[in-house]
């Protein structure tokens, strides 16, 4: 049986949320996010560290892909805009 191929965009509390239902055999699970691969989750996931303007590195976390879960911002929420 293949495994589906999730990318989530985004490490943040939404996007950790979603990984926890998906760490399991049936699924290939890739991450964007600036920052660095957590200790727990290297060799569970396939991380790619980067911004959002780096097209060529998003291309890559999301090539094949079966879901995409698009949660990346460029402000937070304490941010004035």
């Amino acid at each position: 049986m293949m495994k589906k191929k999730i990318s989530i965009l985004g490490y943040g509390f939404i996007g950790k949320n979603i990984l926890a239902s998906y760490l399991t055999d049936a699924y290939e699970v890739s991450i964007f996010d600036r920052k660095a691969c957590p200790d727990h989750l290297i060799g569970r996931v396939n991380w790619f560290q980067g911004t959002f303007n780096n097209t060529q590195l998003l291309a890559e976390a999301i090539l094949e892909a079966d879901v995409v879960y698009h949660l990346i911002s460029s402000t937070v929420p304490a941010d004035d805009i």
